[in-house]
């Protein structure tokens, strides 16, 4: 696994977002940055994502990413 899994939340799109809190046990999604008028606030969302998946330890990182991908 490459040193750079680091900063591979940046990329994931938000199915893959939704995937990794999941596999890490955070109950966290899309609806919980809804503004109330049909839309959300998708910066945020990705930004405390981010943040998030920084925070994790670098072998907690490993697992989410491989569970995202289905890599045994």
């Amino acid at each position: 696994m490459a040193n750079d899994i680091k900063d591979a939340g940046q990329y994931f799109d938000l199915d893959q977002c939704e995937k990794a809190y999941g596999l890490g046990g955070k109950e966290t999604t899309w609806v919980d940055y809804s503004n109330g008028n049909g839309s959300w606030d998708e910066d945020k969302y990705y930004s405390d994502f981010d943040a998030w998946w920084k925070s994790l330890p670098h072998d907690e990182q490993a697992r989410i990413y491989k569970g995202v991908f289905g890599i045994s």
